[in-house]
């Protein structure tokens, strides 16, 4: 079986990258409380409203695009993996 000369670069890269990921360090996530600002979490909540309100009209658009028979079917799937991406971004 003959092995296509990108995939040994890729794998090559990929193990290179591995390695260098035991190699580095950690980087440090101190916070500096004092500054943060009220203007940068007021924004913060804004943009998290705008995606809430973004959710259902994503829903209503995927349905749109499949046959009436499955738009239930679609709006459920999509809410479905929106609560998979909340149940990842928690932990």
């Amino acid at each position: 079986m003959k092995v296509k000369r990108r995939w040994i670069i890729l794998m090559t890269a990929m193990t290179l990258i591995a390695v260098a990921g035991l190699v580095v360090g950690e980087p440090s996530f101190d916070c500096d409380w004092s500054v943060i600002s009220a203007a940068d979490v007021a924004w913060l909540i804004t943009a998290t409203i705008f995606v809430l309100m973004m959710t259902p009209g994503l829903s209503f658009f995927y349905g749109g695009m499949v046959g009436a028979k499955n738009v239930i079917s679609t709006m459920l799937q999509l809410a479905e993996y929106e609560e998979h991406i909340k149940g990842k971004t928690r932990k």
